[in-house]
């Protein structure tokens, strides 16, 4: 098997697949890259059983000899095949693969490099989707935007799957993903997402964050079909399968508080800068900035009493409601700021013990919302 490629373009590939290859993979084989390859073009597939990625390039026809020799496939070592990419200038390289001798070399212009493989028969292939798989179409943009907004809130705590990841349903009414870890939840709808299919599931968290780092790489539509155990995201040049997560996902709604009537307007940016400055201050294992609240008036304070340190800033805001008193994690409140993208927030409260609501005072796109959720932490006096 032979064929020749330009060095930058594969080894782009190689970086995106080797996000999934694993330090302590379940079975020796998954260590490396299954390439196969064809009369026009080389797929790539690199798993770690949860998540598998797909990649397929063109190669150069002209050194083909006959079908036979050019079309086959073999599996090579990925961090060797990875590194040895990584040092090319931009030249043509040209592969030549002997499934019989286990021998995988790589020509350029300055030498030879010999690589073991094996037979691409011993690659574990993914799990198949059939044709009664739910499918859907939606922009690829919109889709790790979505990603951007929940994927932060999910847990890692194994000891509570249904919570590891995004939740996906698709209504009437739109698309909607959830993530949430019971302390925090963020809430992202599309309503100009529809589509005749309907149904649910639940991405695990670390197979969102591989896919988010894909779909930057495309521009067209992203294709994606589910079932009751897989999911496959069909982009232009990546296929990205996903074992999702079987378990119940909680009932969100019924979470979200309705009678947060105290209301804070802030500018997101200035109120981003000041919550990082003042949590320099506070005690490094609880994180806790507190809040205290007077019409038109925030103030934001933190200290360390271990080591008689502490921080104070007074911002100017908009706010109609009672006078409180309230402490938060400060990272959880940043990961949430940070992930809007209005000048302006609001936050409603509803006491010092009850969960608020973050959300932006305008959106560029009507047919798009976005609640956020977080619980506040107990304060000692």
């Amino acid at each position: 098997m032979k064929f020749s490629v330009l060095s930058s373009i594969l080894n782009s590939k190689l970086q995106i697949l080797g996000k999934v290859i694993t330090n302590k993979p379940k079975v020796p084989i998954l260590t490396h890259f299954l390439l196969d390859i064809g009369k026009e073009n080389l797929i790539i597939t690199a798993t770690d059983m949860e998540k598998t990625i797909i990649a397929s390039m063109p190669i150069d026809n002209d050194i083909k000899e006959d079908d036979n020799y050019c079309c086959g496939s073999v599996c090579v070592e990925s961090k060797l095949l990875i590194d040895i990419l990584h040092n090319f200038n931009e030249e043509v390289l040209i592969f030549e693969a002997d499934s019989q001798s286990h021998q995988f070399d790589i020509r350029s212009d300055s030498g030879v490099y010999s690589l073991r493989c094996t037979e691409g028969e011993n690659f574990p292939v993914m799990a198949p989707i059939d044709d009664a798989a739910k499918e859907i179409a939606i922009p690829t943009d919109i889709l790790s935007d979505a990603i951007d907004k929940t994927v932060f809130a999910a847990t890692t705590d194994d000891l509570r799957p249904a919570l590891c990841g995004i939740f996906v349903d698709i209504a009437d009414d739109g698309i909607t993903f959830v993530g949430t870890d019971s302390h925090k939840m963020s809430v992202y709808k599309r309503k100009d997402i529809v589509s005749s299919l309907k149904g649910s599931f639940i991405i695990p968290k670390k197979g969102a964050t591989l896919l988010k780092s894909v779909l930057i790489k495309s521009e067209a539509d992203t294709k994606f079909k589910f079932n009751n155990n897989f999911a496959l995201f069909e982009l232009e040049e990546y296929k990205i399968g996903i074992r999702l997560i079987d378990a119940q996902f909680p009932a969100y709604q019924t979470v979200i508080p309705q009678n947060n009537d105290n209301k804070l307007i802030i500018k997101r940016e200035s109120f981003i800068k000041s919550i990082k400055r003042v949590s320099v201050f506070g005690e490094k294992t609880s994180n806790l900035i507190k809040f205290d609240l007077k019409p038109n008036k925030l103030t934001i304070t933190a200290q360390d009493l271990n080591f008689n340190v502490s921080g104070t800033e007074h911002i100017e805001c908009k706010y109609d409601g009672n006078d409180l008193t309230i402490g938060f994690k400060a990272a959880f409140l940043l990961e949430m700021l940070i992930s809007l993208n209005s000048d302006e927030i609001i936050i409603s409260f509803s006491d010092n013990s009850g969960a608020i609501l973050i959300g932006q005072t305008e959106n560029k796109n009507v047919l798009e919302s976005i609640v956020m959720l977080l619980m506040p932490m107990m304060i000692n006096n």
